[in-house]
């Protein structure tokens, strides 16, 4: 038998980079939201493989054992006679969350099938930071170094277009060189928070990795440019530390019609309309 577990993508509609503590570690400032698309894990008993990565981008990913599925499993102290299928669906190096909440996927799997552990918080953040608020998918409020996390508990579903330039970017590559300048604290949400409440929110605040990001990879600032003359686009930022960039748009239609445009303007990005899962659970 097969059981399966979806790995919704993560964005980051806002990310302030405010310095970096004694240890090294960035504080961050960012609301996080998920989207209804993304990649899935399952796992049977083992036949080939601990590992098969199978989808659009499994050519773009190991599938040995530093494939943070396989490391996430080790971690929870998965049994014996398993092995794991990754459906790779988004971009890899894209600012969207995929290992991450691949890992996290794993880890609710292992849990609901054979009642393992989810490990600490610390412990999933030593394989990496997003995977904390990966597990539970859903809005959050990631402040600090430690990356603390905390549910948003009002906000609504959103139509986003998400463009990757068809290039992968390394989160070290963003933050080894990165100049700091102090970015202020995201301001609250509006406690009644409607779609257009939002997009004004997103509108105040900006992506502190994006000038960084754009030297690394020039073409992202085109990508910005694009999505934000596009019709129906109220705003357009970074997600995470790049390449995807995002428009947010307050009508489906005209987001998918958004997204048939720029597919035919440029074949070659990865162009996807999604909605935000607001404050509704995914899995």
């Amino acid at each position: 038998m097969v059981f399966e577990e979806r790995a919704p993508a993560k964005i980051n509609l806002a990310l302030h980079i405010r310095g970096r503590n004694p240890d090294g570690l960035h504080e961050i400032d960012s609301l996080i939201a998920f989207a209804d698309c993304g990649e899935r894990v399952s796992l049977s008993r083992q036949s080939e493989s601990l590992l098969q990565v199978t989808g659009g981008f499994a050519n773009n990913l190991p599938g040995d054992r530093s494939n943070l599925v396989l490391r996430a499993a080790s971690l929870a102290g998965a049994p014996d006679g398993i092995g794991f299928n990754l459906y790779k669906n988004i971009p890899v190096g894209a600012g969207l969350g995929g290992g991450s909440a691949d890992a996290a996927a794993v880890f609710r799997l292992l849990y609901r099938q054979f009642g393992c552990a989810i490990p600490s918080m610390d412990a999933m953040a030593e394989l990496g930071f997003d995977i904390p608020v990966c597990l539970f998918s859903q809005s959050a409020r990631i402040c600090g170094s430690d990356h603390k996390l905390s549910i948003v508990g009002s906000m609504p579903r959103l139509p986003l277009l998400l463009v990757n330039p068809g290039i992968s970017l390394s989160t070290a590559a963003v933050y080894g060189e990165l100049d700091f300048g102090v970015q202020g604290q995201l301001s609250p949400l509006p406690g009644i928070c409607s779609q257009q409440n939002l997009v004004d929110w997103i509108s105040h605040h900006e992506n502190g990795l994006l000038a960084r990001a754009i030297r690394v990879v020039p073409e992202i600032g085109d990508v910005i440019c694009r999505i934000e003359s596009l019709d129906g686009c109220r705003v357009a930022r970074m997600t995470g530390s790049g390449a995807t960039c995002f428009g947010a748009f307050l009508d489906v239609r005209e987001a998918n019609r958004a997204a048939d445009l720029l597919r035919r303007e440029q074949p070659s990005w990865w162009v996807r309309m999604v909605v935000t899962n607001g404050t509704t659970r995914t899995h």
